[in-house]
């Protein structure tokens, strides 16, 4: 007898908050039915059903995973690497690549020393997007570093432009020593840096150009 559990059409769209049970009692054979399932998948649904599988498989089930019919939603739910059955070595091209940590020196080396977030966009670019407000900002590094500052804003939007201090400030817990954040767009390249209450800020050119803008965010802990 198998354990077998059908999505709806949408139940990717918003992580699911329904169960994925991890569970010593479960049968021997484990299905996950994504036939249905349609665009979006939300990453966190990704993350939920991939340790959903590996927990089990580790255990020594054996776990289907019905892919979705819809070709769309099959090349992104394939391109996740979301399904047991994928080949390990594709892994490294995987959007949302899942990687075990079951030993304690694995766990440590990865346990919060620092955190990294990284978001990109192919939009206009910072550059050009606040020069619309301020054409003598003609240095692209430095327009980057001036619009993450407070009330700067390309868009005129009263409820914009509130900068990045916020950020940081809420980042420096007492968990936390450094934040920095590095910024890519166009011919310009900005990093700002915050460590021990003391924040400093660079630009300069950047090495080649980037098309939209290209943002890493470290957080450090002591």
């Amino acid at each position: 007898m198998a354990w077998v559990k059908e999505l709806g059409p949408r139940t990717a769209s918003d992580g699911w908050k329904n169960d994925f049970p991890l569970a010593h009692e479960m049968p021997n054979t484990v299905v996950i039915d994504c036939s249905r399932l349609e665009l979006p998948i939300h990453p966190m649904f990704a993350v939920r059903l991939r340790v959903f599988t590996d927990w089990h498989q580790g255990r020594g089930r054996t776990v289907q995973i019905v892919p979705p019919v819809d070709p769309r939603t099959k090349k992104l739910f394939e391109a996740m690497g979301i399904a047991p059955q994928v080949d390990p070595a594709a892994e490294d091209d995987a959007i949302l690549p899942v990687t075990r940590l079951g030993e304690y020196l694995e766990v440590e080396e990865v346990a919060g020393r620092q955190v990294s977030i990284a978001i990109s966009d192919l939009g206009v670019g910072i550059p050009e997007h606040i020069r619309q407000r301020y054409p003598e900002w003609s240095d692209d590094g430095w327009a980057i570093a001036y619009a993450t500052e407070e009330r700067v804003s390309g868009t005129g939007d009263p409820h914009r432009g509130f900068g990045f201090s916020a950020v940081f400030e809420a980042a420096l817990t007492s968990s936390l020593s450094a934040a920095r954040m590095d910024i890519l767009s166009a011919n310009g390249f900005c990093r700002t840096q915050s460590v021990q209450e003391n924040r400093k800020t660079e630009a300069m050119p950047a090495t080649r150009y980037r098309r939209g803008t290209w943002i890493t965010y470290d957080l450090v802990s002591i």
